[in-house]
């Protein structure tokens, strides 16, 4: 799934259902926390990048949604994104 995506289908049908899963692989809205562990930092020592832990950012998924004119309603328990186009804009 991609972002242009995402914006063609709520466009197309005014307010979509998106599983959260859907959007974990989005790169726009993850973040990563540097993994700390003695075998990662052997490998930081030896010469390599530090190890990231990437996660879905929700605060960078709705700013890009404010930016875009969509509402977005969070449904915890079924882990679902409700997405519609912002009737005052």
């Amino acid at each position: 799934m991609t972002l242009e995506y995402i914006l063609s289908e709520v466009r197309r049908e005014k307010k979509i259902e998106v599983h959260l899963e859907m959007l974990n692989d989005i790169s726009n809205f993850k973040t990563g926390k540097i993994v700390t562990s003695f075998e990662r930092l052997a490998l930081v020592l030896s010469g390599h990048e530090p190890i990231k832990d990437y996660n879905f950012d929700i605060d960078e998924f709705k700013s890009w949604c404010r930016k875009n004119r969509l509402r977005v309603y969070v449904d915890e328990i079924k882990r679902t994104l409700h997405l519609e186009l912002d009737s005052i804009s």
